[in-house]
């Protein structure tokens, strides 16, 4: 009889153990539930706030349409207080809806966490979080403020003010406010606000929450409530009773409660998925528009700017021919100026509109012979090399799966960039080879004895527009190394560069591979 007793007390335990387990994560699933939600919420406020700053720069949006507006959204959105106008002097000049706020229109951002925030959103030029406050309406509650800009001009801020209370009363079920106990607590655990308890809470049945923003540390509390002692002698007569009966019963209880969860937890899922797919469907479209925006605006700027160029040059060599004998030789020098100017000219739109095609071109992916390629460039290059002694090192190179044609403008860049700085060299060193690197990736180098760089600015190599050398020393555009960076990133792979002054340079880049590591050629 002991002995039975003893069994069944241990197993009322594993009983009680396993009610607990199930309870944990029932309320891990509501929790998270109610997590995704609030995350959902606040990112479609942060959207529509970014909406109206939009509409504010482009001066699409007055006073009156931002009352408008603005009054029916926190009418729809009650976990919203309000949302308010604050211009570039930091002054809150419009709040909506101004019936239940007007006492804060006039005040300027003095507060230690909208000052911090809305400061940081101004240098950030992104949407930024306070911390919770006590806010001048009387509640506990964070804002989400969203700077302005014309061009470089800040214009001011939106900020989207939010209750707690009124946030988790909006999209947390009546039925859970009676089973569970929730408050919002900061990364030390030190509570900031509580919804009034409504029993007991047992410390075993908890969940966090993290809410957004992440880096704020602050964390939505989920805490069960416990039994009463007296409940439980009560269900241990019981169970001594039905130990078998209603040991099933438990067991087949919490079954259908977890598939339950679960079911819920999966539709939620679905719905999310559903969602976002809509979302990347509507973003694709959005960015084959602006693709065709962009090739149509390219299309006018090659027209558009190269007719004056043509026209300045045509006209500069007729003067030249009317009053050559007249002029001195000054005057010929700015005339020749004048013609390379717009030769110059002419080849940065011819760049420009190639890097922008680049980026948009449909790829034709093949098996490339990188050695073919390579002395194919070359080849190219011999009229140019006439008369200079340049040593080319050319190791064995592998074929690769890529775009012929990109691949050619990568390696055409490069090569034409070592021979550009090779160039005050009496003899010129050249080396081209690979290595195939963690079984992931083939790497190519392009490595030259010519002026070489200072590392501090290896950052800047591969931006449009930036050149280390003057134009006067070496010619270009400065666009050369955007085009490498930006063929290597279309086909998955990474590019950077070692060099020092006077010393040459290795510029390098990488393609993904499936086979396992060799070293062809010679190893950079």
């Amino acid at each position: 009889m002991v002995s039975f007793i003893l069994v069944f007390v241990a197993f009322l335990w594993l009983m009680r153990e396993n009610t607990y387990k199930i309870q944990t994560k029932e309320l891990a699933a509501e929790a998270e539930l109610v997590g995704e939600s609030i995350r959902l919420r606040l990112n479609g406020n942060r959207d529509y706030l970014l909406m109206l700053a939009k509409d504010r720069a482009d001066k699409f949006l007055d006073a009156a349409a931002f009352q408008e507006r603005a009054s029916r959204y926190v009418a729809d959105h009650p976990e919203m207080i309000c949302i308010n106008w604050v211009d570039a002097n930091y002054l809150i000049t419009d709040v909506a809806p101004i019936a239940p706020n007007k006492q804060i229109v006039g005040l300027r951002l003095s507060l230690p966490e909208p000052k911090r925030a809305s400061r940081l959103a101004m240098e950030m030029r992104q949407p930024v979080y306070t911390h919770p406050f006590q806010v001048v309406q009387g509640e506990l509650a964070f804002e989400l403020w969203v700077p302005v800009f014309h061009g470089d001009a800040f214009l001011g801020l939106f900020g989207g003010i939010y209750s707690y209370e009124k946030l988790l009363h909006s999209l947390v079920a009546p039925q859970l406010l009676k089973t569970t106990a929730m408050s919002v607590a900061d990364v030390t655990g030190r509570l900031l606000w509580a919804l009034p308890l409504a029993g007991t809470v047992d410390e075993k049945l908890v969940h966090h929450v993290p809410l957004p923003p992440p880096e704020n540390g602050i964390v939505l509390r989920f805490a069960g409530y416990g039994r009463d002692p007296i409940e439980w002698r009560a269900l241990a007569l019981e169970f001594l009773c039905l130990a078998l009966v209603l040991g099933m019963a438990c067991a087949m209880w919490g079954l259908k409660r977890e598939i339950e969860v679960r079911k819920r937890a999966e539709k939620e899922i679905r719905k999310l998925h559903q969602e976002l797919e809509q979302r990347v469907a509507e973003r694709t479209a959005q960015m084959e528009s602006a693709n065709k925006e962009l090739e149509t605006f390219a299309y006018s700027v090659s027209h558009d700017l190269r007719a004056p160029l043509r026209h300045i040059d045509g006209f500069l060599e007729l003067l030249k021919e009317r009053i050559d004998p007249a002029l001195d030789a000054e005057s010929r020098r700015y005339m020749s100026v004048i013609s390379e100017a717009a030769l110059r000219m002419s080849t940065l739109i011819d760049d420009l509109l190639s890097f922008s095609r680049m980026g948009h071109a449909e790829m034709a992916r093949t098996q490339v012979d990188l050695t073919a390629l390579v002395q194919e460039v070359i080849r190219e290059f011999e009229p140019e090399t006439q008369g200079r002694a340049v040593h080319w090192r050319i190791a064995e190179l592998p074929e690769v799966g890529g775009d012929r044609a990109m691949l050619r403008v990568a390696l055409t860049n490069l090569i034409e960039n070592a021979l550009k700085f090779t160039r005050p060299r009496a003899q010129a060193e050249i080396e081209i080879g690979c290595a195939l690197d963690d079984e992931t990736e083939t790497i190519v180098f392009v490595r030259d004895n010519g002026v070489g760089f200072d590392m501090q600015y290896v950052d800047k190599l591969f931006g449009v527009f930036e050149r280390l050398h003057s134009v006067h020393e070496f010619g270009g555009t400065g666009i050369g190394l955007a085009n490498v960076r930006q063929v290597i990133d279309r086909h998955g792979g990474r590019t950077w560069a070692e060099g020092k002054i006077d010393e040459g340079a290795t510029f390098y880049f990488s393609l993904p591979r499936p086979a396992s590591k060799e070293i062809i050629g010679e190893k950079p």
